[in-house]
Formats: C-alpha cells, structure tokens, sequence
C-alpha cells in the first residue's frame, strides 16, 4: 500500500511535493498455501536512484521515504530480491510500479480574460458578470478545489470594510487541466449585493483566486497580489448615469437683419433622460457663410447642469462684430453639434430704410 503525508493519489502512484514523505506498506504471500513465509525476504525499493534494501517479518515489511526536491516524473519500483532457491516470484509488475509526480509550485493566475480589467462594469449588468481568466500550472490543478472570491467596495482601496462580499465555484473549461493557459470561469449575480442608497457612490468589485494543484500547493500570490488585501483584479462599477442630450433648439431673440453690435439672446436646450443629475459642457463658435472670421465665443466650456427627467434651457448673449451671413454653433463634449438659424448682419446704418427715414421722429 501507499500512503503519502501531503498530495493527491492518481491511478498510477501520487503528486506529492518535494521532500514529501512517501510510506510503503506490503507483505510477501505464498498463494498455493495461503500463508504468509516466516523465515524473512528481502526487497529492493528504488525511487530516483535510491535504493533501499528491507526485510520481512513474518511476511509483513514497511518503510518510509522522502519525494524527490526537484520536479519530475519518478518511478517507484519494489522487487524481492535474494530468493531462496526453487522459489518463483509471481507478482504482476504492475503491483510493484508506482509514478510519483514531485511539483514544487502552485498554481499561477496569470490574466483576466474578461471582463477587460480597464472597462468599468454597469450597475446594471451586475446580474450575470462572467469572470474568465488564465491559470499557468505545469503538472495538474486540483479543478475542485479553485474558488473565486470577490467583495465590492466603496472607493479603490480594497482593505477598508466592504459592502458585499462572497465565494464562487470556478470551472476548468475543456478539462485542460495542466499548462500555461488553463481557462476557469466563474458566472456571479451581484444584482442584489450593493444596498440602493450605494448606487450613486464610487464602486468597485475586487476578485482574487485560491485553489491548489494536485501535489497540494496552494495558488499563489503572484508580485504579493491576489489576497483580500491586494486583489488579483479591480474593476470600477458604473452607477445610474445622466443621459444628456443637446436639443435641435437653438434660438434667438432676433430674427433677419440684425446691426453689428447689436445684442441676441441664444438660448440652448440640454435635456436629461437619465436617472441622476448631470452637466452638459458645451462651447459655442460664431461660424461665417464664407467661413472668413469664424470665431469662438466660449474661452472654456459652458457648465449645464440638468435635474433627471428636466430640461435646462440656457441663455448667452451674442453680440456679432462683423457683418454677413452667420449664425451660432454649439458643440457638446460628447460631439453632438447644433446649429442655429442664419442671421444676416449689416452696418448699423443698413438695418432698414424706413429706419432711417423716421429715425427720432415720435410716430
């Protein structure tokens, strides 16, 4: 029989770890008598080059020896050896071949294959997050014993106390089970783990990944990450956001012919379909018909902040400097443009003829 102190039995011997220790039981059976010898024999072990020479008592022999320090496949053979003369030793080879797999290292994780680590996950697709990543382990993972461990938290330091946290199963996907690139996923439902009044606040979802390979060795900790403290992966989570939207309304206070000079009211309209308040940056541009003097009209961006569900209507003044057909351009900083109508500006004393022909006279 074998018995090992640490590590996972395998149909052909063990994976143990370096130095482990390895114990042989066994006993000497003489099959047409069905007794077991009284006068001692002799067996020969052997594992990595080491020979070993027992002997038994009453038929029954154990020892005990120590795995290999380096990694490998090694073959652990036990033989009698010195018969008594006439005697036959019938036992089947594969009763006395052992492998003994010797892996000094745990598993790795490697990389998160997704969600991408630098997109930030929408609150409101917390219902079915997909983790899949990539775990190097040369000679075998224990596929049941890899667990998936995740907390939310409010702001990017994982260590103060988080919200929501839990545990998850991962599954080797193919049954590759030994490689650079094993894939395990995990499916979690987050749906319910962040209390309302925390939606709106700055979140984020850490995970780190335990398990063992079959020799034993726990996951590793990879650069000192992948712990409670320090996650294997971050991902931001992105709450209720403001849809805002630049309206097809620009206006002004004056229509047709206007004097350089003269003041007009734009007025814009920005509109919010989200669930929370935001701000509209947006700048504006005196654009040309000739595109000549084009110029801006707005040093930095216009501030808009919009309630959910309202619209904000904002009033600039507009004083035109140059004559000609023109009108007012609004950029948001999402790219969204609108333009205005089109004023034609003239000198002051072009506005009209009836305005000059009755200027100062009280009509």
């Amino acid at each position: 029989a074998l018995n090992i102190g640490s590590g996972t039995f395998s149909d052909e011997g063990a994976w143990v770890s370096p130095a482990s220790s390895i114990s042989l039981q066994g006993m000497v059976y003489f099959p047409s008598s069905e007794s077991n010898p009284t006068s001692p024999f002799s067996l020969r072990i052997l594992l990595d080059g080491e020979e070993s020479i027992l002997h038994t008592e009453n038929g029954f022999w154990s020892t005990t020896l120590s795995a290999p320090l380096t990694s490998g496949s090694y073959p652990l053979t036990v033989e009698l050896i010195d018969l008594p003369s006439g005697a036959n030793d019938i036992t089947s080879s594969s009763d006395t071949l052992r492998w003994i797999v010797v892996d000094p290292t745990g598993p790795e994780p490697v990389e998160i294959i997704s969600p991408r680590p630098d997109s930030p996950l929408p609150i409101e697709s917390l219902e079915e997050v997909r983790i899949e990543m990539k775990i190097s382990e040369l000679e075998q993972i224990d596929e049941d014993s890899v667990e998936l461990h995740w907390k939310i938290v409010r702001g990017p330091d994982a260590r103060v106390t988080p919200l929501a946290l839990g545990d998850a199963d991962m599954v080797i996907q193919g049954g590759n089970l030994a490689g650079q690139a094993i894939i395990a996923v995990a499916t979690l439902d987050l749906s319910d783990a962040i209390p309302e009044q925390f939606h709106t606040d700055e979140l984020y979802l850490h995970i780190w990944v335990s398990g063992q390979d079959m020799a034993g060795n726990d996951m590793l900790q990879p650069g000192g990450t992948n712990n409670g403290d320090y996650p294997f992966t971050t991902w931001s989570i992105e709450g209720p956001q403001a849809e805002l939207e630049l309206e097809e309304s620009v206006t002004y206070s004056r229509t047709g012919d206007i004097s350089v000079g003269q003041n007009v009211m734009v007025t814009i309209s920005i509109r919010n379909d989200g669930e929370v308040s935001g701000t509209a940056f947006i700048t504006l541009s005196e654009i040309h018909l000739d595109e000549s003097n084009n110029r801006d009209l707005t040093t930095l961006p216009l501030e808009i902040f919009v309630s959910p569900g309202n619209r904000t209507l904002e009033y600039i003044d507009w004083k035109p400097t140059e004559k000609g057909r023109q009108w007012i351009q609004v950029t948001m900083e999402d790219g969204t443009v609108v333009n205005g109508p089109t004023l034609n500006v003239v000198e002051a004393e072009e506005t009209s003829f009836l305005g000059s022909v009755f200027n100062g006279v009280n009509l």
